[in-house]
């Protein structure tokens, strides 16, 4: 596409996306990867034991539906790093729930959710360590609040609210 066709269309794809609303620009399947440091990690963590650091990968989806419900697929690897090494924990979580936007606020509500693990190691991990499973596991009701920082028709950038940690999601194609 030559710069001049480019040129012109930008301003339209822009007043096409302010025409919707922000609302209905998310409405829609996105695609997303982002990775949270260790450093990140603890300090939105409400508690961390001494020694231990946490550091995760997600790659996944998230569909926003006009009727107000979203549905996400995930994969992630949880990498839990003592000094006695790493160990990457594995799985995939699928929620689906309600979601709002009010302002820039994206308010979600979880309706009902899976985790499962993907490799032995962390079946094994998960069963001999119950309560991490269980912290791990979705919980109906849990809300996730974040904040809308911009959107495109193929880019949108939240923020997760009372955190640091922004996700870049891609329209799915």
């Amino acid at each position: 596409m030559s710069r001049r066709r480019l040129a012109l269309l930008l301003p339209l794809i822009a007043l096409l996306t302010m025409a919707q609303g922000p609302r209905d620009s998310m409405v829609g399947t996105w695609d997303f990867t982002t990775f949270i440091s260790a450093e990140e990690f603890r300090a939105n963590a409400t508690s961390l034991a001494d020694g231990i650091e946490i550091e995760m990968a997600m790659i996944g989806s998230q569909t926003y539906r006009d009727d107000g419900t979203y549905v996400s697929d995930v994969d992630v690897t949880l990498t839990i790093v003592t000094e006695d090494g790493r160990l990457p924990l594995h799985f995939n979580t699928t929620d689906q729930g309600t979601w709002q936007l009010e302002g820039d606020l994206i308010t979600e509500v979880l309706e009902e959710g899976t985790l499962t693990p993907i490799d032995d190691n962390t079946k094994a991990f998960l069963a001999d360590v119950p309560a991490i499973a269980e912290g791990l596991r979705p919980s109906p009701g849990q809300k996730t609040e974040s904040r809308l920082v911009s959107i495109s028709p193929v880019e949108m950038t939240t923020r997760l609210e009372n955190a640091e940690t922004s996700i870049v999601f891609t329209r799915s194609p």
